[in-house]
C-alpha cells in the first residue's frame, strides 16, 4: 500500500535529518574524548588545547554553513547535502586516526566544515518539501535526529569508556570513527529523494518541479487541487523575488523586510547558544567530576540526560505544528532561566569541589536533566524551524546560511570561555544564562510573530507588512489564507470539466460518479416496500427509509476489496474516510441489476445511469423495479465551492413512483460539506432541512446537523411525517411546524435510527444498517468488463480501478491521463465541426413540462432550476430496451 504523501515527506525528512544526527554525536562524543585517561595520556592537553578541541569544529561549521548558503543555491539541496557529508567523512577519518593534535585540529575543522554545510542546508530542505501543517515537525527533526546523536554518542562513549583499558586508544578512536558510518550512507543515497520543487521551479525547471510537487502531495497526480495551487503560488512568490532578487548577501541588510528576518533567524541562533545548551553539553562531564562524580557514572548520567532530552525533542515534533512558534519558545526560555537560577544557587551553596554533600550533587544533576527537558521542547528545535521558513526563495539560502553561521560563532565562543570561566568565576557564570533566557523571553514576545501553518510562499506578507512590534498586531488580519484562495479558485475554473481535480490517487475511490445511482437499487425490499404496504402514512415512512439508508453509501464511498463488484462496502461507517469517485466523462455509462436472495422472484432493481453533460457535468439516472411497479428518477448537476472544506450543491432532484397506488414522491439531493479535503481525511456531512412530498397526502421533513454543533454527534438527523394539508397549512400562516407529527424518527443516517409513534411516543421500529438483513445485495452485471461496452464505466475506467486496487498510483495517474487526454480532444473535435453531443438513454424536457415537479411542491417553496441542469432528464424508456452492445458503433471513449 502506498505512503501518504505526509508520511512520504515525514520520512524523507528523516533521511535527510542524518546530517543532523552527525552533529548531535560529535556534539555529546567530544566530552567523552577529552575526559578518557587514554586521550589524556597520548596527547597530555593543556586547558586550551582541551578548549581547541571542542571549539576548531564549531569554528569549521561556521565556515561550513558560509559556504552552504551560496553552493544551495547554485547546485541545488541535495548535491550540497551530498557535499557535506562527504566532507566530513574525511574529517572523522582524520580524527579517528589522529597521531597528533595537529591531526585531530585538522580533522574536527574539517568535519565541522562538513556539519556545518548539514546543519544550514538539511531544515531548509525539510521546510521547502513539507507541507505547512506538518512543516513544524519536519523541521523540528533537525534537533530530534541531534538529540538521537547526543544520546547515541553518550551510551557508545559510556560502552567505550568501561570496555577498553585506560591505555587502549580504542576508548575514544572507536567513538570517533562511528560517526563515519551513517555520513556514507547519507552521501550514498540522497540523490535517490526528490529536489526541492521551489529550488527546481526557481532554476528555470517548472515542469520537473511541478512533478516533485505532484510526487510529494498527490502520489504524482499533477492535476491535485493543492498541487496546482502550491505550484502557482511559487511560480508567483519566483517571479516576484527575481524582480527584487538579493543579489548579494548585502541586501539582506538593505532591505527592510528581509533585514526583519535575518535580525530575527540571527538574534534566534546567537540567544539559543545564549540560553547555556552548549556550556552544558561541552563540560557537564567536568562540572558532574567537580561535584563529586567521579568516573563512569558522569558518562551514565548524561547519557539518561540525553534520554530526557530526546522524549522533549519528540513531543516537540507531535505538538509543535499545534501550538505554534511564538508561545513555546518564550515559555521554554522563561523555564530554562528558572533552571539556571535553581543551578546558581546550588552553585554558590555548595560549590564544585569543595563540598561532599550528596544531595546537592543530586540536586544539580536533576536540574541538569529538567534544563535539558525545557530546552530539548521548544528553544533547540526551533532554532531550526523558524529560520528555515520565514526567508523567501531568494534570499532563503542566504538568509539560513548567516543564522546558522551566528550560532557556530556563538557555539565556539562559549566552547573557548565554559572551561576557563568556570574556573575563574565559578558559579557567577552562570548569572550570564539567567539573564540571557529572560531577555530572550522578553524579545521573542515583543518581535517574533506567529508563522506556523502559514506557506513559505506567504512569509513576504507578514515580515513586510506586519507592525515590528507584535503584541500590538491583530493576528486575524495575518492569518495566510493565500494558498486556499488559490485551491479555491483552480476548484472553481476547473468546475465541470474533466481535467478538473479529484484529489490524491490515495484518495480516489474505485468507482466512478455515475455508479453512485446504486445506492437507490443496491437494496431490492427497502425500494419495493412501498408498493407492498396499504397504509399511505406508512409508505412515506418507507419512502423515508429508502431515502436515508441510501445516503451512507452514496456520501462513504469506500471500497471492499474482496466484493470489488460493489463500489461500496456496507461495513462503511461514519469513521470511515470518504473515498472521492472518479470523475465520470461524457457518455460514460453504468447498467446493472439486484436480486434480493431471500425472494428473488419478488425484487429485483435495474440501474441505468449516464453521464449526459460535461459542462456543467450533469449525472441522470433511472431505478425500476417492474415487477413492483416501483421506479426513481433523479438528475444532479454538482456545483462545487472551496472554503478549507469542499461544499458541494446537488442541484436537481429525485422522483419516486410507486404504481399500484398510483402516487408519487418528490425527493431531495441534499447538499454535502466534505471535512478534511487539504488533510487527506475526508468525511461527509450534510446539513440544513429537507422535504419529501408525497402525493398521497404525507410530506416528511428532515433536518440534519454534524459533528461540532451544539447536538454535537456526526451525520445526526431528526425526521417527521406529517399530514400534507397541516404541514401547509402551519408553513404558510405563522412558519410553526404542527405540532403532532404522525411518526418521528432520530439517530445517525450512518449507523442507524428509531421510529416512534408521534402521538404516544412508543417505539415502532430500532433500523441498524448494519444488521445483516440490512445490508446491500450483490451487485449483477450483465457480462463480465471485458466484455462490457467501451462507454461502460468499468470497462472505461478499468486501467485506473486495477491501479487503485493494487495501490500502484503512477498507474493511475498514467492510466486516468490516458481517457482524460482523449475526452478533451474528442470535445475539441466537436467543437471544430458544430456537432452537438447527444445522450444516448436519457432526453432532456423543458420545466415546464415537468407536471408531478410542479404538482408536489406548490406551497413548500422548491424551485425546479431546470436553466442550471439544461432541462428535466427523463429516461427513454424505448431506447433502454432496444440498445445492444456497442452502443456506439466504432466510437469510444478514447476518441473518434
Amino acid at each position: 500500500m502506498a505512503l501518504s504523501p505526509k508520511w512520504y515527506q515525514f520520512l524523507v525528512g528523516v533521511f535527510a535529518s542524518l546530517g543532523s544526527l552527525l552533529f548531535g554525536y560529535d556534539l555529546g562524543v567530544i566530552a567523552q574524548v577529552i575526559a578518557s585517561q587514554s586521550f589524556k595520556a597520548r596527547f597530555n592537553p593543556s586547558d586550551n588545547e582541551e578548549a581547541a578541541v571542542v571549539s576548531v569544529f564549531t569554528g569549521g561549521a561556521f565556515f561550513g554553513a558560509a559556504l552552504a548558503g551560496p553552493m544551495g543555491d547554485k547546485v541545488g539541496r541535495r548535491w550540497t547535502i551530498m557535499m557535506g557529508a562527504l566532507v566530513f567523512c574525511l574529517g572523522g577519518a582524520l580524527q579517528t586516526g589522529a597521531q597528533a593534535l595537529s591531526y585531530l585540529y585538522s580533522g574536527r575543522a574539517i568535519a565541522g566544515l562538513g556539519v556545518g554545510t548539514l546543519c544550514m542546508i538539511v531544515p531548509l530542505y525539510q521546510a521547502e518539501l513539507a507541507h505547512p501543517s506538518i512543516r513544524g515537525r519536519v523541521t523540528a527533526l533537525q534537533q530530534f535526529m541531534l538529540g538521537i546523536g547526543a544520546l547515541a554518542a553518550a551510551w557508545i562513549s559510556y560502552g567505550t569508556y568501561v570496555g577498553f583499558a585506560p591505555t587502549n586508544d580504542g576508548q575514544w578512536r572507536t567513538s570517533l570513527g562511528i560517526q563515519i558510518i551513517p555520513a556514507v550512507f547519507l552521501a550514498a543515497l540522497i540523490l535517490l529523494f526528490p529536489e526541492s520543487p521551489r529550488w527546481l521551479i526557481d532554476h528555470g525547471k517548472p515542469d520537473l518541479g511541478l512533478q516533485t510537487l505532484a510526487k510529494l502531495h498527490a502520489h504524482g497526480d499533477t492535476n491535485d487541487a493543492w498541487v496546482q495551487a502550491e505550484f502557482h503560488q511559487i511560480q508567483d512568490a519566483v517571479l516576484f523575488d527575481h524582480e527584487h532578487e538579493a543579489k548579494s548577501y548585502v541586501e539582506l541588510f538593505k532591505d527592510k523586510s528581509c533585514f526583519r528576518r535575518l535580525f530575527l533567524a540571527c538574534a534566534l541562533q546567537a540567544s539559543v547558544q545564549m540560553t547555556g545548551v552548549s556550556a552544558i553539553q561541552y563540560y557537564s562531564v567536568t562540572i558532574y567530576g567537580l561535584m563529586g562524580i567521579k568516573g563512569d557514572d558522569t558518562l551514565k548520567y548524561q547519557a539518561i540526560s540525553s534520554i530526557i532530552a530526546l522524549v522533549g525533542q519528540a513531543l516537540c515534533i507531535l505538538f509543535i505544528d499545534r501550538f505554534g512558534r511564538r508561545w513555546p519558545l518564550i515559555f521554554g526560555n522563561l523555564g530554562n532561566c528558572v533552571t539556571f537560577i535553581i543551578a546558581t544557587i546550588m552553585l554558590a551553596l555548595y560549590p564544585p569541589g569543595t563540598s561532599d554533600n550528596k544531595a546537592a550533587a543530586w540536586g544539580f544533576i536533576v536540574v541538569t536533566w529538567i534544563y535539558n527537558f525545557s530546552f530539548s521542547a521548544t528553544c533547540g528545535p526551533l532554532s531550526w524551524i523558524i529560520p528555515a521558513e520565514i526567508f523567501d526563495t531568494k534570499t532563503r539560502s542566504k538568509g539560513v546560511s548567516i543564522a546558522t553561521m551566528v550560532s557556530f560563532g556563538f557555539n565556539t565562543m562559549i566552547g573557548q570561555v565554559t572551561g576557563p570561566a568556570m574556573k575563574t568565576v565559578g558559579y557567577r557564570y552562570y548569572i550570564l544564562f539567567v539573564i540571557c533566557n529572560f531577555t530572550n523571553a522578553i524579545f521573542f514576545w515583543a518581535f517574533l510573530p506567529e508563522t506556523a501553518r502559514r506557506p513559505l510562499e506567504e512569509m513576504n506578507r507578514l515580515f513586510t507588512d506586519a507592525p515590528i512590534f507584535v503584541p500590538t498586531m491583530d493576528r486575524s488580519d495575518w492569518v495566510g489564507n493565500d494558498l486556499e484562495r488559490r485551491v479555491e479558485e483552480f476548484l472553481g475554473t476547473v468546475k465541470g470539466d474533466l481535467a478538473n481535480v479529484t484529489g490524491p490517487p490515495s484518495l480516489l475511490a474505485p468507482s466512478s460518479v455515475v455508479e453512485v445511482g446504486h445506492c437507490w437499487a443496491q437494496r431490492p425490499s427497502v425500494f419495493a416496500a412501498p408498493a407492498l404496504e396499504p397504509c399511505p402514512s406508512k409508505r412515506a415512512l418507507l419512502v423515508l427509509r429508502w431515502f436515508l439508508i441510501a445516503l451512507r453509501s452514496q456520501l462513504y464511498i469506500g471500497v471492499d476489496h474482496h466484493h470489488s463488484s460493489s463500489p461500496s462496502s456496507h461495513s462503511s461507517s461514519a469513521s470511515t474516510s470518504i473515498r472521492k469517485p472518479l470523475n465520470a466523462f461524457l457518455g460514460e455509462l453504468f447498467l446493472a441489476t439486484w436480486t434480493d436472495p431471500q425472494n428473488p422472484t419478488t425484487a429485483s432493481t435495474s440501474l441505468v445511469a449516464e453521464q449526459v453533460s460535461h459542462h456543467p457535468p450533469i449525472t441522470a439516472m433511472h431505478v425500476v423495479d417492474a415487477a413492483h411497479g416501483v421506479r426513481a428518477d433523479g438528475y444532479a448537476r454538482v456545483e462545487m465551492t472551496f472554503n478549507g472544506n469542499v461544499n458541494i450543491r446537488q442541484v436537481g432532484h429525485a422522483t419516486l413512483r410507486v404504481d399500484k397506488y398510483d402516487e408519487d414522491y418528490l425527493v431531495p439531493l441534499p447538499d454535502v460539506k466534505v471535512r478534511g479535503f487539504l488533510s487527506g481525511c475526508m468525511y461527509p456531512e450534510i446539513a440544513g432541512t429537507y422535504q419529501i412530498v408525497g402525493s398521497g397526502g404525507f410530506v416528511t421533513e428532515v433536518k440534519f446537523w454534524g459533528e461540532g454543533m451544539i447536538r454535537g454527534k456526526r451525520n445526526s438527523f431528526e425526521a417527521r411525517v406529517y399530514r400534507k394539508e397541516a404541514f401547509l397549512s402551519a408553513s404558510s400562516s405563522s412558519g410553526r411546524k404542527p405540532r403532532e407529527a404522525v411518526y418521528e424518527v432520530a439517530g445517525c443516517w450512518s449507523e442507524g435510527w428509531t421510529v416512534k409513534d408521534g402521538k404516544t411516543g412508543e417505539v415502532l421500529e430500532v433500523y441498524d444498517v448494519d444488521a445483516p438483513e440490512n445490508a446491500p445485495v450483490p451487485m449483477e452485471m450483465e457480462c463480465p468488463v471485458e466484455a462490457q461496452d467501451p462507454w461502460e464505466s468499468r470497462r472505461a475506467w478499468d486501467g485506473v480501478l486495477g491501479g487503485l486496487r493494487a495501490g500502484d498510483m503512477r498507474a493511475v495517474v498514467a492510466e486516468k491521463t490516458k481517457i482524460e487526454t482523449a475526452q478533451r480532444q474528442m470535445r475539441a473535435s466537436e467543437a471544430a465541426r458544430g456537432v452537438a453531443w447527444e445522450p444516448l438513454f436519457f432526453r432532456s424536457r423543458h420545466g415546464d413540462e415537468h407536471d408531478v415537479f410542479h404538482r408536489l411542491a406548490e406551497g413548500t417553496g422548491w424551485q425546479l432550476h431546470h436553466d442550471k441542469t439544461k432541462g428535466v432528464w427523463k429516461v427513454d424508456d424505448a431506447r433502454v430496451k432496444k440498445a445492444q452492445r456497442p452502443f456506439r458503433g466504432d466510437l469510444t471513449p478514447f476518441g473518434y
